[in-house]
């Protein structure tokens, strides 16, 4: 044989064997972009939610804060009404009606003449 022939026996040989090799890789390559792509789907589902949780974890909080927040509200407006109901002048009582333990102002001007009086 040629030495020629042989080279190209053997290159040929040797395409093959790369073309084949080309084939393989390609294969490994789509499979693995292929769990890639599950996996990215995967992450996405996850942080939704992972997000959602999160969500309700902050209206909860929030729930929480208001409630704390207007507890305080009642607590105050209770001490208000306590300290209301223990006073003795009858100036200022003359001007609030303490009717079933609600507040009502009777003349907003008296009582706006009343606190400029005190202070």
């Amino acid at each position: 044989m040629d030495i020629d022939k042989l080279l190209q026996v053997h290159h040929s040989v040797n395409l093959a064997t790369i073309r084949e090799q080309n084939k393989y890789m390609l294969g490994v390559q789509a499979e693995q972009c292929g769990q890639i792509m599950q996996l990215r789907k995967q992450i996405d589902a996850s942080n939704s939610v992972t997000r959602q949780i999160l969500e309700n974890q902050l209206k909860a909080i929030q729930h929480q804060e208001n409630l704390k927040y207007y507890k305080n509200v009642v607590y105050n407006m209770k001490e208000a009404v306590n300290a209301i109901n223990k006073t003795e002048n009858t100036a200022f009582m003359g001007i609030v009606d303490m009717t079933n333990c609600k507040v009502k102002i009777q003349n907003v001007e008296s009582l706006d003449k009343y606190w400029a009086l005190i202070n």
